[in-house]
């Protein structure tokens, strides 16, 4: 799966404005709808005692996008490049000291973020991750180790070592954590490939591998890439496996996957990690197509598109569409909404309308375009079916669905003004009820972290990026069994398949506590306050306060205040290093005489860890 466009532009209010020498003190209309687009600045977690009643894995915070604070609600799925991830995920194993950012590597993440700005505060309804918008690497395939699963783009072809000076190129890896496409790959699974759909593939969607072996690998065969002239073929029609009289033994098989070979020209997706490059999508420039009716057929979403409505009649709503690929130009495609009950977390699909391949041209191309047809509701997800179903057993090709992919909608259209000057229509999230009603048991986007026992339901966005919260539809669910296990998902099942197929297992986890998720979080970020002590100076209070961190990251910030009197003057001030100390430092100037002093941290102006506050000493 590969995200689409990020190019868009966002229109916000400051709480103060001065025009023409006319102050605002609120905004001009409340509320109002933001889209921002930028580099993440920096994300927390929220502490336990802030959200009572609030699961663990539920929990939002705040995520700092281009120096604007945003409101992560409870409930938050953030969308990754293949994954879906909860909010909480991305701080469940932080280091010690901790990243500036809980996110893999060291090049800069972008976030997408839409919201309504409520009030002062800047709530987000969809947020989406990538690292390096639009980021990606093409070029010729120099070098595939078989013995690790690496290959190198670009650089000499050449047998010897990459690392011999002159090489070239880029090396990288299949993020693969549960081991579909090759050997598995476990560094940064939450930010890994797709493990039910074809993400790594021909143009055709079909799916292609990296041989986990040196000799031949029965679930990556080399057969399925015969060689032609010297090289590897890239045009292939596959013969129906199950004709009469089967196939031969060195036959091209649709049953098992393709492998990348040397002189394939591919572009890669996906995170780069120090001097490695961690792919979580892959394309092949290959024209692998299936046989007519046949069954396994394979398809590959390019981008989806949906438009959201809205009540206001001076909007125009966009188009919902999309673009995919198949290996059976012959057979046709329908297009599903992906419903999800919100107590049980069961599947309903939708259809909106089925269409043939293109069967000139871009062979096998699939093109939807609704025009003024607005689909609602919108959904988290979509799925692309052929007409005559999907093939199932096949052992070679644990946990996927061949014949059927499904994705997550990556850009929402809301909609535009069509009188400029006009108030700006609220985004209305109330429409998207996957955020409005919830999704049933949560599931975790790592696909290394079991189900969590019991199940826990994900509700509604909290705080409601509006200002009225909507209705849940339904009203009322029967409650989930104390000690029950949640009911095991397709997604869940691929993985489990996979993780068997490659002799790994899965355990099953209990959430973690309030405390102990709280504890992940505040551990590395420890502040101690060694000395506060206040002073008379004339007709003023100097009070000074030493303090220190254990986060190399991170600056502490101080405020004084009195149970007793207004200490006046002093609201919050930055306390200082210098190389001279191995510790923070301030002195500030009341009016009053300080009782107390409060210290906290921030890291890239996000405030982590937890408030300390001791009394001041005369």
């Amino acid at each position: 799966m590969v995200s689409s466009s990020f190019s868009r532009v966002f229109v916000s209010f400051l709480s103060v404005v001065s025009v023409l020498g006319q102050t605002l003190n609120a905004p001009p209309y409340n509320p109002s709808p933001f889209e921002i687009i930028g580099d993440i600045n920096g994300m927390t977690l929220n502490p336990t005692v802030n959200t009572a009643g609030t699961p663990p894995v539920a929990r939002g915070g705040q995520l700092m996008v281009n120096g604007q604070a945003i409101v992560i609600p409870d409930n938050t799925l953030v969308t990754l490049p293949a994954s879906i991830a909860a909010w909480s995920e991305f701080f469940t194993n932080p280091a010690a000291p901790p990243p500036a950012l809980p996110l893999p590597g060291n090049i800069t993440y972008t976030a997408v973020v839409q919201g309504n700005r409520v009030g002062d505060l800047y709530i987000a309804g969809t947020v989406y991750f990538q690292q390096v918008p639009l980021q990606s690497l093409g070029g010729f395939v120099t070098k595939i180790d078989l013995t690790t699963g690496h290959f190198w783009i670009g650089g000499k072809f050449s047998s010897a070592t990459p690392a011999t000076a002159g090489f070239g190129g880029m090396e990288c890896v299949l993020n693969d954590p549960t081991g579909v496409y090759g050997r598995p790959y476990t560094a940064n699974p939450l930010w890994g490939v797709d493990p039910e759909n074809p993400c790594i593939r021909a143009t055709t969607g079909y799916p292609m591998c990296i041989p986990r072996t040196v000799a031949d690998d029965p679930r990556c065969p080399k057969k399925n890439r015969p060689i032609i002239n010297g090289k590897a073929a890239t045009q292939i029609n596959f013969r129906d496996p199950n004709r009469v009289g089967g196939l031969l033994s060195n036959e091209p098989d649709s049953r098992a996957m393709a492998p990348i070979m040397v002189g394939d020209s591919v572009t890669v997706t996906g995170q780069q990690n120090g001097l490695l490059f961690e792919v979580t999508g892959l394309i092949a420039n290959a024209g692998f197509y299936t046989a007519p009716n046949s069954k396994p057929a394979y398809l590959a979403v390019e981008g989806v598109n949906v438009g959201v409505g809205s009540t206001s009649a001076n909007v125009e709503v966009g188009e919902t569409r999309a673009v995919a690929f198949t290996t059976d130009p012959t057979t046709p495609v329908e297009f599903f909404f992906v419903d999800v009950n919100r107590c049980s977390g069961a599947e309903t699909e939708r259809s909106v309308v089925v269409t043939a391949p293109q069967r000139a041209g871009q062979i096998g191309r699939v093109i939807i375009r609704m025009g003024k047809t607005l689909i609602a509701p919108p959904t988290r997800n979509v799925r692309f079916r052929y007409t005559n179903g999907v093939a199932t057993n096949l052992p070679l090709l644990p946990g996927m669905t061949p014949g059927e992919y499904t994705q997550p909608i990556y850009d929402f259209i809301m909609p535009e003004l069509t009188t400029f000057g006009a108030n700006e229509v609220p985004f209305e999230f109330e429409r998207m009820r996957f955020l409005a009603d919830g999704e049933g048991p949560f599931e975790l986007g790592n696909p290394l972290s079991a189900p969590i026992t019991p199940a826990v339901r994900r509700g509604q966005l909290d705080p409601w990026p509006g200002l009225t919260k909507p209705a849940l539809v339904p009203a009322t669910c029967p409650p989930l069994a104390r000690r029950a296990a949640p009911k095991v998902s397709k997604r869940r099942a691929a993985i489990e398949a996979q993780l068997k197929a490659n002799g790994a297992v899965s355990k099953r986890e209990a959430e973690p506590t309030p405390e102990a998720l709280e504890a992940r979080q505040t551990a590395a970020n420890t502040i101690t306050i060694t000395s506060a002590v206040t002073k008379t100076r004339g007709n003023h209070f100097d009070t000074t306060v030493d303090a220190n961190i254990n986060n190399v990251n991170a600056v502490l910030w101080l405020t004084v205040g009195s149970t007793k009197e207004t200490v006046g003057a002093f609201t919050m001030g930055l306390l200082s290093k210098t190389a001279t100390k191995a510790f923070f430092e301030s002195t500030v100037q009341t009016k009053g005489k300080p009782t107390f002093a409060t210290v906290f941290a921030t890291v890239n102006n996000v405030r982590v860890g937890t408030t300390v506050t001791v009394p001041v000493v005369a």
